[in-house]
């Protein structure tokens, strides 16, 4: 998978569009667009797109950064045509999904005195 369809994906993944990434970036927006078609925009406005994106994801609390992952593996997994990667984000998935369920564990309050 190409660099610019992994950063399309987590895109979508943290819901956001694509005007909103060039605000982040500081870039016009059709910069990001001919970024996700593959173009070449230049090595200065990709690193300002993938920094962006990137950024997003560190803002995140731990929950939505796991569910946004997942989201993002979901996307790869759907459009990946290599059995081998196909494979290698099933694994990573199961992972995040470990991660998403220990910190929603954590947050939870467990009661002593429940009724049987």
């Amino acid at each position: 998978m190409k660099s610019f369809e992994v950063y399309t994906y987590r895109r979508i993944a943290l819901r956001w569009s694509r005007e909103m990434v060039a605000e982040k970036a500081g870039v016009q927006p059709n910069y990001v667009e001919w970024f996700e078609s593959g173009k070449r925009i230049g090595r200065d406005f990709e690193d300002k797109i993938k920094g962006a994106i990137n950024e997003g994801f560190r803002e995140l609390d731990p929950i939505e950064h796991y569910k946004v992952r997942i989201l993002e593996l979901a996307y790869e997994i759907r459009f990946d045509e290599d059995v081998r990667e196909t494979i290698y984000r099933s694994s990573h998935m199961m992972v995040e999904l470990g991660k998403l369920q220990r910190a929603l564990l954590d947050g939870v309050t467990i009661q002593e005195d429940w009724e049987v």
